[in-house]
């Protein structure tokens, strides 16, 4: 997309730049939402500023998945999410209907669009365990 092009050289800027691809925004756009959320240049993103600026930008958590002491949390702080049993990204992708998703994974996140993979920061292992996931 449009989005992966412009992207600047930043470090720890997944969430940034999954954002941008998942709902269609500029990655300043996306950059300037997180800073707001409260994320801070060149530092990770928390959980919580993520979630904050993925349903500001009309993104939904859709699921939690597995048992990890991180998807507990997460579904204490989200009961109104499903919670299920933990999924690769390889078996993510064939259930996974068209559409533009964000996966969130211990320390990364990055963007899917109609089954394809968005993560500017290399290629991801079909195995790699999904801990969330947001619709756009």
């Amino acid at each position: 997309t449009k989005n992966l092009k412009t992207i600047r050289k930043e470090k720890n800027d997944c969430a940034v730049k999954a954002l941008a691809v998942a709902a269609g925004i500029t990655y300043d756009e996306a950059h300037g939402l997180l800073a707001k959320c409260g994320r801070r240049i060149g530092r990770r993103s928390s959980f919580d500023a993520m979630h904050e600026a993925y349903t500001e930008m009309g993104g939904v958590m859709k699921a939690i998945f597995g048992k990890t002491i991180n998807a507990k949390c997460l579904a204490m702080n989200h009961p109104d999410v499903p919670t299920t049993d933990g999924i690769i990204l390889s078996r993510l992708l064939e259930e996974l209907p068209k559409g533009r998703f964000v996966c969130v994974m211990r320390g990364h996140a990055f963007a899917i669009v109609n089954n394809q993979v968005y993560n500017e920061g290399g290629s991801i292992e079909g195995n790699t365990r999904i801990a969330a996931i947001y619709r756009f």
